[in-house]
This record gives C-alpha cells, structure tokens and sequence, in this order.
C-alpha cells in the first residue's frame, strides 16, 4: 500500500497542481484561454517528468525527447492560430506529428517492425488520429471529451503496468494527471480551450504505446496497445447535430458505450495475461 501510495504521488500531485494552476491563469483571459488546455497539459507534463529522480533533462536517447515533443506540440496550438487556411493547420500537424515521431520511435537493433516501417506506421496513425480528435474536441461538450482521453490515458497505463513497464505506465499517468488542469477550467464552448489539445495527447498517447510493446516481453496481446489511442472515437456518435431529437439520447449512450467497450477491449486481455489477483509462484 505504501509503494501504491507513493507511486500515486510521484505521479499524480505535480502535474495535477501544475497544470491546474496554468490553466486557471490562462483561461481568465480572452485571448490565451484558446490555448490553455494544451499549454497547461504540455508544460504540466514537463513539469512532471522534471520532477522524477530517473529524468534526463539532456535528451540521450529516444525517450528523453518526449517532453520537449509535448512542448513542442504545445506551441503548435499557437503557430496554428496565425494560419487561417484549414488546409494548412493541417498539414502542420502532420508536420509536428510526424517529427515528434521521428525522435520517439526506438532505435532498437531488432526492432519489430524496423524502425523506418515503425515511424510511418507510428506517424500516419498519430497525425490521423490528431486531426479527428482536433475536430471530434470542437463538437462535444469539453468535460466529455477530456473524461474520454482521460479514460484512454488510465486504460493505457494499466495496460503498460500489465506489460511490466511500469515507468512507462507512471510516463502515461503522467500526461493523463496533467488533464487535470482542462479538465476543471474548460469553458462551455470547448474550442476556445481545447485547441491543439488532442494533437499533444494523441500524439504522445500512440508513441507511448508503441515503445511499450516494443518493449514487452510480456503475454499482453499486441492488439491492446493499439487499441488504447482509439477510445475517445466512440464520442464520434455525440457529434451528430443532424438527428431527430428522439434518437439523441440513443446515440448518447451508444456512443458511451463505445467508449467503454473500447476501453475493456484494450484492458480485459492484458488484465487476463497476467491475473493480479492470482500470486506468483517463484521455483
């Protein structure tokens, strides 16, 4: 209990003060309440991982970028805001999604897939999923949509955990903690604080996934970390404007549903891989 206690604080209490605070400043004020969700989750994050006694401040190796991608991806909510064409709002996703990529995927010797397949696997999936949950944020109710990813983050960490990579696990309690922030200062109008929001979590989300089951020796099925990036789509449904008004509630809770069906999909099998609640047995 105490080790469970300690983990919780180590990862929890920073980026949930952090981002809390940089989210209530933010959104008091017009013109950076557009920007306060991803501001608050990338510099919370960091925040966060400085805060670990195993954090690397001088990037060494694939995982020592990956708050300084989150940074980045923080300040593509602002760069995004000068370009007025949606055309090119998304091709810069694509361009921070796909170079936060390039630094996270691993270098491992026998990597499977080989690395250059990995990072095209890694980076259309993360760019592809960045701009469906940047579209998906500005047509549902802003809790909602962060309840949905905070889902996907504890659903990924337990999954992680399961796999034995449990500083991956406490890397995406991290970022999820850091939603916290959002999450008490969203408005009702969820596109003037959620704006780049998704692409940071998303992002980080898919990357963090992959180096978990390229790194697992674990019985934990492959499907359950790809599975984890895809719970928020479910609220897909709740975005339907052009239904009859009897079918709302209907849609409401299939698309509840999803979400939650999604969720036990990722996290059902790798529970059953290795039982928590069975002991171990060393010879």
């Amino acid at each position: 209990m105490d080790f469970v206690q300690s983990f919780l604080i180590d990862t929890a209490l920073v980026p949930v003060i952090a981002s809390t605070i940089i989210a209530a400043i933010l959104s008091r004020f017009q013109k950076s309440a557009v920007f306060s969700g991803a501001t608050a989750l990338s510099v919370a994050f960091f925040a966060a991982w400085a805060s670990q006694d195993w954090a690397k401040l001088t990037p060494t190796r694939y995982l020592d970028w990956m708050p300084y991608c989150g940074l980045t991806l923080g300040l593509v909510a602002y760069v995004r805001a000068a370009l007025i064409p949606k055309w090119a709002q998304w091709l810069l996703i694509v361009a921070a999604t796909t170079g936060a990529t390039w630094l996270l995927v691993p270098d491992f010797p026998r990597l499977q897939p080989p690395r250059v397949q990995a990072f095209a696997m890694i980076s259309i999936a993360s760019a592809i999923l960045s701009m469906l949950l940047e579209s998906l944020a500005c047509r549902v109710k802003g809790r909602v949509f962060l309840t949905a990813l905070m889902v996907s983050g504890t659903v990924g960490a337990l999954v992680l955990q399961q796999s034995f990579g449990m500083k991956f696990a406490q890397i995406l309690g991290m970022l999820t903690a850091s939603l916290a922030g959002p999450f008490l200062y969203v408005r009702k109008q969820p596109e003037e604080t959620l704006w780049g929001l998704p692409t940071v979590f998303s992002t980080l989300t898919c990357n963090l996934m992959f180096i978990g089951v390229s790194s697992s020796t674990s019985d934990v099925p492959r499907f359950c970390y790809a599975v984890v990036p895809l719970v928020p789509i479910g609220l897909w449904l709740l975005a339907l404007k052009s239904v009859e008004v009897s079918k709302t509630n209907r849609l409401k809770m299939v698309g509840i549903g999803l979400v939650a069906l999604t969720a036990a999909t990722a996290v059902i099998p790798a529970l059953m891989a290795h039982p928590p609640w069975e002991e171990e047995v060393f010879e």
